[in-house]
Formats: C-alpha cells, structure tokens, sequence
C-alpha cells in the first residue's frame, strides 16, 4: 500500500505498540499501514461522519484487516473507552479543534503513553495546550509534502523545562536540532515580514498596532533564528 509521506512519517514517528487510536482515521490508511508493518497488534479507527467510515471500512477489507480494525463512530475520544489503548494519533485537522479534542477528554487524553499530533494549522496553539496539561514533546520533525510544510509532534507523559516563546512558537525540537526547513522557513517569513513592515511604515496609516505586531512577529523569527548561529 502506498500512503503519503506525510502519512508514513506519522506511522514511523510512533513506537511500537499494543493498540492505537486514530482520532479522523479517513481512510484508516494510518491503522493499516502500522499493522502491516508490524508496529501494533490492533487499532481503533474513528470519525465523526460516517462517510469517512465507509471508506476505511473498504479499505480494511481490501487488507482483510476486519478483526484488527475496530471502526467507531463519534467526535474526538468520546467514542473510546479510558485505557484501551496504548497510543493515540490525531492528524488531518486544525490545531484548534485538535486543542478542544484534548481539553474535552482531558482523563482520556492522559491516559494514553504515546500521542502522535500533526496539526495543519495553529501548531503553536497545539504545543501550548500540550505544555499546560503536563506532557513533554518528545520529538518533533518538519517534512514538506506535495509543495505544503508539515508538523509532526511526539507526545509522552511528564512535564517540560519552561518555554521561550519562539520554543512554543516554532518547536524546541526542531530548532535544537537546527531544522534545516525550519530555518527556510523562518528567512523567508522575516524578509516577507519585513517588507510588509517597510511598505507600511512609509505611509500613513492611522492604527499602529498592526507595525507594533510585525515588529514583534519579526523579533520572535530573530529570536529563533539564533538557535542557527552555531553549527
């Protein structure tokens, strides 16, 4: 079975595993691509519409994977029971409700040993939340795929050192490990930024807050762009 990179990068991200929960399971490509590589014994694929379902359900019997595959209909974790299973993946969707997953099923959530998480959107929401309920992000990789920059979080029980604000904002772990797309990203996220702040500064404008906030935006970038200094 082929699956993205994106996709295979989440499943190689998880250690091996008893049971895993995948929270918007779509395709269930995830769950199928972890048993077939051997790296969990079952899975529990859920969604909150049906029609998602009805393509996983075809893909699992595609597989002949009906009795490793439990697929279970509800929003967030509420159609999983507290310690059935040992890890949790939630991907596909925005950082805020991915936030008001966990913070609805906060028991459930901390029941889990291993957590994958790969936001689309407000990742710097996601580590925040992450950080207040006492887990540590123990890895996190940067990949691009298909043209789109993605974020893939690892997840285990215990609290953290304190974050800087460029750490919540852009990732202690990839900028410890001197992310090569993350430093990208940021250059060109400062010299878009700075143009922007240059364009408006020559003209008139009456609210200065939006100047106030680029000039914050781009000492948080410089801020993180330090971890890059010393190779």
């Amino acid at each position: 079975m082929e699956i993205s990179k994106r996709l295979k990068c989440i499943g190689d991200l998880l250690s091996k595993t008893s049971c895993v929960v995948d929270v918007g399971c779509d395709h269930a490509y995830i769950p199928i691509y972890l048993l077939r590589e051997n790296k969990v014994n079952k899975a529990i694929a859920s969604d909150i519409n049906k029609e998602p379902l009805n393509r996983a359900k075809n893909n699992i019997e595609k597989y002949a994977l009906q009795d490793k595959i439990d697929l279970r209909l509800g929003s967030g974790l509420s159609a999983i029971k507290k310690g059935e299973a040992d890890a949790l993946i939630i991907a596909g969707m925005g950082g805020r409700l991915i936030g008001d997953i966990i913070e609805k099923d906060i028991d459930k959530f901390k029941s889990f040993k291993e957590i994958i998480i790969s936001p689309h959107e407000d990742i710097a929401y996601v580590r925040s939340i992450i950080i207040k309920n006492n887990f540590t992000i123990e890895d996190e990789i940067m990949i691009k795929d298909k043209g789109k920059l993605y974020n893939i979080m690892k997840i285990v029980r215990g609290n953290e050192h304190p974050y800087s604000l460029e750490e919540i904002e852009f990732g202690r772990a990839l900028l410890r490990k001197k992310c090569k797309l993350l430093e990208n990203y940021l250059l060109v996220e400062k010299e878009k930024k700075e143009k922007i702040l240059k364009h408006l500064s020559s003209i008139d404008i009456k609210d200065k807050s939006r100047l106030q906030e680029l000039e914050e935006e781009i000492k948080l970038i410089k801020e993180g762009l330090k971890y890059y200094e010393t190779r």
